[in-house]
């Protein structure tokens, strides 16, 4: 998690025979309660790599999982990615706490 807003995502995969480090950047994106990632830039061992090494980076690093449900069924509206941390920001406009 970068402070511009950007996450460093890394996978280490056997291609045959050989250890590649896959890395990619991009944002993470909210919808509903899934959180998904995809990359805007992948490397394979620092580098471009061939096109089949890149696709198959970007496939390795590309993710989607689900939240836990919130309470009082909140849904999150927004991911805010700040330097070593991530927030979900939830609209509580006319929404009413009841309290016992």
């Amino acid at each position: 998690l970068r402070a511009d807003g950007t996450v460093l995502v890394r996978a280490d995969r056997v291609v045959a025979g050989r250890t590649r480090r896959f890395e990619a950047t991009g944002r993470l994106t909210l919808g509903g309660r899934t959180l998904s990632f995809k990359p805007s830039r992948v490397t394979v061992d620092g580098t471009g790599g061939s096109p089949s090494l890149s696709a198959r980076a970007r496939r390795e690093t590309t993710f989607s999982i689900e939240i836990p449900k919130l309470p009082a069924k909140l849904l999150p509206s927004e991911v805010v990615v700040m330097k070593g941390e991530m927030s979900l920001v939830a609209d509580l406009e006319g929404y009413e706490l009841l309290l016992d």
